[in-house]
């Protein structure tokens, strides 16, 4: 086994310079090329992610942002639906222009349907079958109208209220027939215009670097790429869609985004990278001078003591005066690069942490929109103040919120010794939470104190769960359950995820099933300090 080891090294001693000199040149391009292509890849892969994460999030912000803005137009409509002075108006006979006038511009007095035109409705209608009523400002005889498509469409579905997408305008508008208090002059309709421009200036500041279309049918109603029409469209398997009806009408979002934001960058520093390779190529082309000089040299001077068996007179360009100095400065420049690579790589790096966080805080506010969106729906109040859901609030005013449930049936109670003004929560946390709970018991009770440091969320029901509900509370408060999560649209648990997402690791849960259902949150008073 020695006899072998000593013939290796013996081999490797007795190599020719000049292919030892070739070897390590080759070395160190390969070390080079290798840790080239583990950064490339790195880098890469983590941008597959993240954009696949991206695709995910563009597409429940776009549907989210424009189910909130539906449901706001609905809301407007749903006043004036319910408006008296406006039937009082629809219900007259008319007996002449000028009587007609005088009634309308008393009504457009009030102001009724044009305060409804606003940043989210570009135009608000009533249509009716009165024949004494005629054309001008926000009223329109229904004669002659009949044969309009969401006129159609409204009796083709027959339904109260229907979300019609006018394909030639590209245009979406809320049909809903009045009928709230009774009408003997004929059908009346509201018809209230989305304002399309205010939807395309929102969704086009979600800054998504990849494709987002938003169609009905097959019709194109949104694009964040220049110049789109209909027919450029081409829905490959790549692309991310989410279907949502809306009052009878589908609406398909698609995202895709290329996954080739890193050969852009690539691209982009193209003339960098140029100069890169160039330095070296350059530097290798030196260092194998340097070599060959230094080998020459050592030849020449080994040369030199054979024939004389002494340095003694050995020429000056025999030794060099710098042939070390400036192998040891090479090695110091390649240090240097491979230094400056590692801190490429770090500033790459600390991107990702940063688009990885404005993925965070993106979900935070999905998720606070969904529950406080869904809440505000199912009990709704005029004491609620909106605002940013993702800013805390004094936890007195998240108490206002909560004590609104007493009047649908739940029994809350809170220690007057909290420090209400100086702790702060995410707004509708406790009220949402609270609500979920109300589904399975009306009556439920709830207890609210603070105790070791800890704010505690005690409720109880005398119904218990389903222990397919358990297992996934426990689920969500797992520790590592915060760690790879993406948002669903009306996900029951919302509320929960949202709690545990915001303080993470400040927030631990008890569940008891004895005697009923017993669920209990307590989140580190730390956390809810300013």
């Amino acid at each position: 086994m020695k006899f072998d080891k000593t013939i290796k090294l013996n081999y490797i001693l007795n190599m020719k310079k000049r292919t030892r000199t070739n070897l390590i040149i080759l070395i160190v391009i390969t070390l080079i090329a290798a840790f080239d292509l583990v950064l490339v890849k790195n880098i890469s892969d983590s941008e597959k992610k993240h954009e696949a994460e991206l695709e995910q999030t563009v597409i429940t912000a776009s549907e989210q942002y424009i189910n909130f803005f539906i449901e706001n137009v609905v809301a407007i409509g749903k006043s004036i639906y319910t408006n008296s002075n406006i039937y009082d108006f629809l219900n007259k006979d008319y007996a002449s222009a000028l009587e007609y006038y005088d009634a309308f511009y008393e009504l457009e007095s009030n102001n009724y349907l044009i305060i409804s035109e606003n940043s989210s409705i570009k135009k608000c209608t009533v249509y009716t079958d009165n024949p004494t009523v005629l054309n001008g400002g926000n009223i329109m005889n229904l004669s002659g109208l009949k044969d309009e498509k969401w006129y159609v469409q409204f009796q083709k579905l027959s339904k109260p209220m229907i979300l019609f997408c006018n394909k030639d305008t590209k245009t979406f508008s809320i049909i809903r027939k009045l009928d709230y208090y009774n009408l003997r002059t004929g059908e009346c309709y509201l018809k209230l215009d989305l304002n399309n421009d205010t939807i395309q200036e929102t969704l086009s500041k979600f800054d998504f670097e990849g494709e987002l279309y938003i169609m009905s049918d097959g019709v194109l109603f949104y694009s964040n790429q220049p110049d789109v029409n209909d027919d450029d469209v081409n829905i490959g398997a790549d692309y991310i869609c989410y279907t949502q009806n809306y009052y009878s009408a589908d609406m398909e979002f698609f995202a895709y985004s290329d996954n080739n934001s890193f050969l852009n960058s690539l691209r982009q520093n193209f003339i960098i990278e140029i100069i890169f390779l160039i330095i070296l190529i350059s530097g290798i082309i030196i260092l194998s001078f340097i070599m060959k000089s230094y080998i020459i040299r050592i030849k020449k001077s080994v040369e030199f003591y054979d024939e004389n068996r002494s340095f003694v007179g050995l020429p000056k360009e025999y030794i060099g005066d710098d042939d070390l100095g400036q192998l040891y400065m090479h090695c110091i420049s390649l240090s240097d690069k491979l230094t400056l690579k590692q801190h490429e790589y770090e500033r790459c790096r600390d991107i990702l942490i940063k688009r990885s966080s404005s993925i965070n805080e993106l979900l935070i506010s999905a998720l606070s929109l969904d529950s406080v969106n869904s809440f505000i729906m199912k009990y709704p109040s005029d004491k609620y103040s909106y605002g940013d859901f993702t800013e805390c609030i004094a936890l007195e005013k998240e108490f206002e919120i909560l004590f609104t449930l007493e009047k649908y049936g739940m029994k809350i109670s809170a220690d007057k010794n909290i420090d209400c003004e100086n702790l702060f929560i995410l707004p509708f946390s406790l009220a949402s939470m609270a609500a979920y709970f109300m589904d399975y018991d009306k009556n439920a009770e709830l207890n609210i104190e603070c105790c070791d440091g800890f704010l505690i969320f005690d409720i109880k029901t005398d119904n218990k769960l389903p222990q397919s509900k358990v297992l996934k509370f426990h689920a969500v408060f797992e520790n590592n359950f915060n760690q790879d999560i993406s948002f669903k649209n009306g996900y029951e648990f919302n509320p929960f995820i949202r709690i545990k997402k915001y303080y993470a690791t400040g927030v631990s849960e008890i569940i008891s099933e004895e005697n009923g259902f017993r669920f209990t949150i307590k989140i580190n008073t730390d956390s809810l300090m300013r």
